[in-house]
């Protein structure tokens, strides 16, 4: 990446409290792929067209974000992959009564939906199904910046240490109902300078033998996913229509070894079923080929992880 060269000097830049405008501008640019996300993994936002407006990033501490957020708020504590630096989601109580809200199919059309005041043990159950989703393709949108977030448990809480990159979404247009992304400003500055943490210089890293450009990889283009419980799948017979979450309309994703490399649009070519490609979304690290899952495959391993024993 041409980004890649004089990062220092790209960090130095003034502004921003001193904090390098690059580095701001990576999640930034993200900004619509994260509102995606959001959409995407709460489907009645999408059927609804609630909006999910991105607000410009900042640099602050955990600590000073949560200065200006309400009691109660919920969080997902997460790590950054590759470097294992901290990353956060975290809902204000505006966001969690509407997507607590719209998880128990009620009236989004409401002007006054009230936030929550008080989170019991069942809402943050609750609202840990909602929010896994938005976590994952989250996650999936990171990948443009070379990361993926990998979750922590939920005693980790919110990181006291380090200066992150927050990126804030309002639900709806509405400042008091925000989800705010955080990425600590290492992970990112170390992406800039296509630099994982702990690895050496991109320039060496890249230089991949000739001969793995020979291998062939899976190219799956993923129409949708759905989340069963096993039951339900178990009891799937002939005729019965699965219905995924994916508009008929929308662009889908084009994955090589289960990373998202292609944006592009369902088509037929002739006889067969076929994708155009609309944006190609990142430069693959490419690694041997090893054995996976096939995407039924995974999706039962997923599902089944979460009946109890």
């Amino acid at each position: 990446m041409s980004e890649a060269k004089d990062i220092r000097s790209l960090l130095s830049d003034p502004g921003q409290n001193g904090a390098g405008p690059r580095v701001l501008s990576q999640i930034d640019g993200r900004a619509r792929d994260f509102e995606s996300a959001v959409r995407r993994a709460v489907p009645i936002l999408m059927r609804k067209g609630v909006s999910v407006d991105p607000e410009p990033a900042r640099l602050c501490k955990a600590s000073e974000l949560l200065t200006g957020v309400a009691e109660p708020h919920y969080h997902i504590p997460l790590a950054t992959d590759p470097g294992g630096s901290r990353a956060f989601i975290l809902f204000d109580p505006g966001a969690i009564g509407y997507l607590l809200e719209a998880a128990l199919g009620g009236d989004l059309d409401a002007d006054d939906l009230p936030p929550v005041t008080d989170l019991t043990a069942a809402q943050k159950a609750a609202m840990s199904r909602v929010t896994d989703p938005i976590a994952r393709l989250i996650s999936d949108a990171m990948f443009g910046l070379g990361l993926r977030l990998r979750k922590l448990p939920n005693e980790s809480g919110l990181p006291k240490e380090g200066e992150f990159a927050v990126l804030g979404l309002a639900i709806g247009g509405n400042k008091e109902r925000r989800i705010f992304i955080g990425v600590t400003r290492d992970a990112l500055s170390s992406m800039a300078g296509g630099v994982f943490p702990g690895s050496r210089k991109s320039e060496t890293a890249s230089k991949m033998p000739a001969i793995l450009s020979q291998v062939e990889l899976d190219l799956v283009a993923e129409l949708g996913r759905v989340r069963k419980r096993l039951s339900l799948i178990d009891a799937l017979r002939v005729g019965d229509v699965i219905r995924l979450e994916t508009p008929v309309r929308s662009p889908v994703l084009v994955r090589i070894q289960g990373r998202p490399l292609l944006r592009a649009r369902p088509t037929t070519s002739g006889t067969q079923l076929a994708v155009t490609v609309l944006e190609r979304l990142e430069e693959p690290r490419l690694a041997a080929p090893e054995h996976r899952p096939r995407e039924i495959e995974a999706v039962m391993i997923e599902t089944s992880r979460e009946v109890p024993a």
